[in-house]
């Protein structure tokens, strides 16, 4: 063992100062907490004909968690809720866009790679990445809804998760 004490900061403040496995089960615990959140509090724009109202990460168990292990499957299911008007249009995407922690964009997931409209009884996408091959590290997320007429939601770093190394073939 190289560390004997550890920290967690939140906004810029010392949150937890102490054990290093205390602080490792403070910080899944907020991981986990953040991943099952309510998007609705959350900065957005557009004009919300279509709106996401949840996210949720779950792991090849189909357990719900922010915490992935490389090569492990990982699905990413949104929820939302449609306008009457959103009928109306010809063209409906989701877009999902996976950045690294300087922003940069490491993956792109969309809707419209299968079909120009969303199907929109059932009012969930789910994205499904067999082999989660990402670095270790914490990636957040960008969610954009578009139609015909422009932009229905966009949430700029709605969520994040964190991937591990680890032994996912054993």
């Amino acid at each position: 063992n190289l560390c004997h004490r550890g920290i967690i900061l939140r906004n810029g403040s010392i949150f937890y100062d102490g054990n290093v496995e205390q602080a490792i089960s403070y910080y899944i615990k907020e991981q986990e907490e953040r991943s099952s959140l309510a998007i609705g509090n959350l900065n957005r724009e557009g004009n919300g004909q279509l709106r996401i109202k949840s996210v949720k990460f779950m792991n090849g168990k189909k357990e719900e968690t922010t915490n992935f292990i490389v090569g492990e499957p990982m699905e990413i299911k949104l929820e939302f809720e449609i306008q009457d008007s959103f009928h109306s249009q010809s063209m409906s995407r989701i877009d999902i866009g996976i950045n690294d922690i300087f922003g940069h964009r490491v993956s792109w997931l969309s809707t419209s790679i299968f079909d120009d409209i969303l199907k929109t009884k059932e009012k969930t996408v789910t994205f499904v990445i067999n082999r989660l091959l990402l670095n270790q590290g914490t990636y957040n997320i960008n969610i954009c809804a578009e139609t015909t007429s422009g932009v229905s939601d966009w949430i700029k770093n709605a969520l994040s998760f964190s991937v591990i190394f680890g032994d996912f073939y054993s």
